[in-house]
């Protein structure tokens, strides 16, 4: 019986690399089609988060460097009575023959805003070394303030100026460091002895430190019989 032997045909050498690339090409476009690791994608929002904060950061800071403080031209400061925390009526003619300084802040919803109370207060020291009282305003009501100060552990009573009066009077309302057009920013303002305004300070920031705050408005400071004098 006769036997037919089947012939394969042998392959091209030549043919080897190109199929040896076509699968190297293959094989790439497959790991680029495969989805990223869930925690790389993570990472990166992570990364793109920090780089918008500091940026944001940055932006905040380069405000309050172009508008935070300046001497101003004395001028009498609008008189005023207010309730404060303590159900006490507060008026300004209170503290003629000292240095007060106004704080008016957004009040309720910006932390920074206590925390700031929350400084002046570790600091209270410098501040009667100086001779200055600090009367800070909001415009919330008195029973949302106290919670507020419970709640950041202060002390000092805060004036309400619930209709916004006062703070009008002060132009503290869309002022150069407010967020809102219908409330304050972060303002402080100096009134001297005599009761003229005789410093303003604006922090977009809504916070700063004690210690610089004092050294932009010390110059403006009146010496008074209750300043201690250095040695």
């Amino acid at each position: 019986m006769a036997h037919h032997r089947t012939h394969t045909k042998p392959r091209s050498p030549a043919s080897q690399p190109v199929r040896a690339a076509t699968n190297a090409r293959r094989a790439r476009q497959r790991r680029r089609q495969r989805p990223r690791p869930r925690r790389m994608r993570w990472g990166l929002l992570v990364v793109a988060a920090g780089v918008l904060a500091v940026t944001a950061m940055l932006l905040v800071t380069s405000r309050d460097t172009g508008r935070q403080t300046g001497q101003q031209t004395a001028r009498q400061a609008p008189a005023f009575t207010l309730t404060d925390t303590n159900n006490r009526q507060v008026s300004l003619a209170d503290y003629t023959g000292r240095n007060v300084l106004l704080y008016f802040s957004e009040g309720v919803g910006c932390d920074g805003c206590w925390y700031q109370m929350a400084d002046l207060e570790a600091n209270q020291d410098q501040l009667q070394r100086l001779g200055l009282t600090v009367l800070p305003v909001v415009l919330n009501d008195a029973a949302t303030t106290r919670a507020e100060m419970r709640r950041f552990n202060l002390r000092t009573p805060f004036l309400t100026d619930t209709d916004g009066v006062v703070a009008r009077a002060y132009d503290a309302i869309g002022s150069a460091s407010a967020m809102h057009a219908n409330l304050p920013g972060h303002t402080f303002i100096l009134i001297d002895p005599t009761g003229r305004i005789t410093w303003r300070g604006e922090y977009p920031s809504m916070f700063v430190p004690t210690s610089q705050l004092l050294d932009s408005l010390q110059a403006a400071l009146t010496p008074t019989a209750t300043t201690a004098h250095p040695r």
